[in-house]
């Protein structure tokens, strides 16, 4: 098996900031490709105030033109129909109830639907926690159930091999406060795992093996960069899988494990977890990036920050016979009743600090470094000797062996600048409707945190190049690369119809200008698609809305 390297030096450099305000640093051209939304199905039934996660992540069968639309607020699975496009509509709903308290991933491939549902934890008498393992539900297209065999605790995310043969289930095992006790050595911390169902003999004769972290040395992980910090852990708790893509030869599962900015590489036909690779820090110094949300609003400057890039989703394209991997760079900071590591740079401690005084300076002003979140846990030492973010506010390319191929740099926040200089690094405020929510839409709220937050990425293809959809949770649209040239990509088109809509003044009728939070994102090549045509899906989290994408020129 082949084993990733380190791509990114842990290095620290001078400060670079101008007396005053740069402006934006410019966008990269637009390209040849658009999206054109063609339906939306409106998931958000009952409009509660700030209510959210009734999309979260979308799958679809070609077999039957359906989508499968994870609805974990009313605890079920989706079930629409895309025959046509224009049209979505809802064919049934599956509770999940009777498996478990909640539904996470969805991944449909070859007629099968596996569905990632999780269990709520217990507590006894006394306030202790009882972490409870979830299961994975396969159903077929009509969702009527299969089998439901037992995995991991916290099953976050799921996938179905190329060759239909292997279900593999991201296991988040996140601590467990203790009830009514702020107290971390009071919580349980179980065990983040890895599910591997080998349906290869049938459904009745499943195989499932349940791989973790424990044969890893947690010393050995910490002084390579790995994040395992949860306090009295070790790497075999402390590791919390995310997010995980199978290779097209479906033999190797790339797991990100966002908290501990590493990713873990599977074998699956052992199956074994082969290696836990940490990806190092991004450095901001030569890029332009606002850090502040007290400050004028899109205020742009070079800063001697390191970016974690900690991926939510990841996906694998293979260009030229080469694998590739394509991670988007969310950011998320472990903070829980009984234990939080975020801090702002503003209140950390500089005592005997080794980087310049004018950047303590800058850390300990909210209009410049002071308000953007940190960690008092990995990788910030005593004394302080690099300031650090979550996040890398871009999505990078890594090749098939862990080297960093290609990184978007600042590009989000240069083009969303261009297009909406009033609206970098939003999101959407409260309302109990589609309208509210986006009229309400606050400007540089997320400046001091992660930005637009890229949380979801599917790259596919369409003729002959290979394209990169990437959706931003916060800031909300899709950015789209041609990603054809991995170490070359090239910028396509922003599209955030919802935002064009608020500045318009429009009444959020149309598809796609009422989706809100991207969270997860299918494409569906030519091949598959109903009307013949390349296709993506968007699954947003706070409008509860799917909507169907289709690739267009421009």
């Amino acid at each position: 098996m082949r084993r990733f390297r380190r791509a990114v030096a842990l290095t620290a450099a001078a400060l670079l900031v101008p007396a005053a305000a740069v402006a934006a640093p410019s966008p990269p051209d637009g390209g040849e490709i658009t999206l054109r939304a063609l339906g939306t199905y409106d998931g958000f039934v009952d409009q509660d105030e700030n209510a959210e996660g009734y999309a979260e992540i979308v799958a679809f069968d070609p077999a039957s033109d359906r989508m499968f639309i994870s609805n974990d607020v009313q605890q079920r699975l989706d079930i629409v129909s895309i025959a046509d496009p224009t049209n979505p509509t809802l064919v049934t709903s599956v509770d999940v109830t009777p498996y478990g308290t909640g539904i996470n991933g969805v991944y449909s491939r070859g007629g099968l639907v596996a569905v990632a549902v999780e269990r709520e934890a217990t507590f006894a008498a006394d306030g202790t926690p009882n972490a409870r393992t979830g299961r994975v539900l396969l159903l077929n297209a009509d969702g009527e159930p299969i089998i439901a065999p037992e995995v991991g605790v916290l099953p976050d995310m799921v996938t179905i091999s190329p060759d239909g043969l292997t279900v593999v289930v991201a296991n988040e095992g996140e601590p467990i406060c203790a009830a009514d006790s702020d107290d971390p050595a009071d919580a349980v911390d179980p065990p983040g795992t890895i599910t591997v169902v080998d349906l290869s003999a049938g459904f009745a004769d499943a195989v499932v093996h349940q791989l973790d972290f424990s044969g890893f040395d947690t010393a050995a992980l910490r002084a390579a960069g790995v994040r395992i910090f949860f306090p009295g852990s070790d790497a075999g708790r402390d590791l919390e899988p995310e997010y995980v893509v199978v290779s097209d030869d479906s033999s190797t599962a790339y797991v990100t494990l966002q908290e501990a900015n590493a990713i873990a590489v599977v074998d699956l036909d052992e199956p074994t977890i082969t290696a836990v690779v940490p990806l190092g820090l991004k450095a901001f110094r030569d890029l332009q990036m606002d850090p502040s949300n007290r400050d004028a609003g899109a205020v742009f400057a070079n800063w001697d920050v390191f970016g974690m890039y900690m991926p939510d989703a990841i996906d694998t394209f293979t260009v030229g016979g080469q694998a590739y991997l394509a991670t988007a760079n969310e950011g998320d900071a472990r903070d829980y009743d009984c234990y939080s590591e975020e801090e702002r740079l503003a209140d950390l401690d500089y005592t005997g600090a080794t980087i310049p005084d004018t950047l303590v300076a800058a850390a300990q002003d909210d209009a410049l470094l002071g308000r953007l979140n940190s960690t008092t846990a990995s990788p910030t030492g005593t004394p302080i000797g690099s300031l650090h973010m979550y996040g890398a506010r871009s999505f990078t390319i890594w090749d098939a062996a862990g080297g960093l191929v290609w990184d978007s740099g600042d590009d989000f926040a240069a083009i969303v600048a261009a297009r909406y200089p009033d609206h970098l690094n939003g999101q959407s405020g409260d309302g109990s409707t589609f309208a509210e929510k986006m009229a309400n839409f606050e400007a540089d709220a997320r400046s001091d945190d992660k930005g637009g937050e890229p949380e979801a990425v599917a790259v596919g293809q369409v003729g002959s190049r290979h394209y990169a959809f990437v959706g931003l949770e916060r800031q909300g649209g899709i950015m789209i690369y041609d990603v054809s040239s991995p170490a070359a990509p090239q910028f396509q088109d922003y599209v955030n119809l919802a935002l064009d809509e608020t500045i318009a003044g429009g009444p959020h009728t149309a598809p796609g200008t009422y989706d809100i939070s991207p969270e997860g994102v299918t494409f569906v090549p030519a091949s598959d698609s109903p009307n013949g045509q390349a296709l993506v899906l968007v699954a947003n989290e706070l409008s509860g809305t799917t909507t169907v994408y289709q690739v267009v020129g421009r």
